[in-house]
């Protein structure tokens, strides 16, 4: 994704909106009991935010897991529609979809997870052999999947509303949040304490760490079982509106 883009510009519009579309992200991966590493609305490469998993070891995954995946997918997108309206949507989730179609359609045509029975479909080839009612069944399947996510979603995250915003704003006030950070806040809970002490030991690991450079100046692979550590805060925006 690319290093922080701490002056990368943004409307405050365009905040707020990243702050419920990465919260939806990261709401519906608990929902799932996926770890977080970090939700963030700092910007990195091309995306104005993003929410970092720790990955899981699998060696395969069930109908119910993939269903997981979409509805997370799905959620930031919907979130937007939820909270500005459908006219407010933005382009942002259109990595999200593609995500989501690619898994629906792997479900149907390669894993056997659909009504049209046990089949793998690799290539065009193998598609334009089917019948068209055969092609027309599994596009059908396919939406159904994506068409009940959009449903199962958008239901679960009204009845989560409040807890919705209550994370965006969190993400607005703190830029960055762990997983702990995450689940707190969408429980309502106050966590500028727990976020001050994350900071206080991410500022230690940051000079542990430059005890490991040599006299040139070049530093020494970190022995540290950590992944890079965010700046705590974005880019300056303009708080009007917010």
């Amino acid at each position: 994704m690319g290093p922080p883009r701490l002056s990368f510009d943004i409307t405050p519009s365009e905040f707020r909106s990243t702050a419920f579309h990465e919260a939806a992200h990261a709401i519906l991966g608990l929902k799932a009991e996926n770890e977080i590493y970090q939700a963030t609305i700092v910007p990195r490469g091309e995306a104005l935010g993003s929410v970092r998993w720790i990955r899981k070891s699998e060696v395969s995954k069930s109908k119910a897991e993939y269903l997981q995946d979409i509805d997370t997918a799905v959620a930031g997108g919907i979130a937007e529609e939820i909270i500005f309206g459908y006219d407010k949507l933005s382009s942002g989730r259109s990595s999200d979809l593609s995500q989501a179609s690619r898994i629906a359609r792997a479900m149907c045509m390669q894993f056997g997870m659909s009504g049209s029975g046990i089949m793998t479909i690799t290539d065009e080839k193998e598609w334009s052999n089917l019948s068209s009612d055969a092609r027309n069944k599994l596009d059908s399947e396919i939406n159904n999947i994506l068409d009940s996510s959009y449903k199962r979603v958008t239901d679960y995250l009204t009845q989560n509303k409040a807890g919705l915003t209550s994370l965006a704003e969190a993400l607005i006030e703190f830029k960055s949040l762990s997983h702990n950070e995450v689940k707190a806040a969408f429980e309502g809970k106050n966590i500028k304490p727990m976020v001050e002490r994350r900071r206080v030991e991410e500022e230690k690991l940051r000079e542990s760490e430059k005890k490991y450079e040599v006299s040139e100046g070049t530093p020494i692979i970190s022995q540290h079982p950590t992944l890079p550590v965010l700046p705590p805060t974005g880019p300056k925006i303009p708080t009007k509106n917010l």
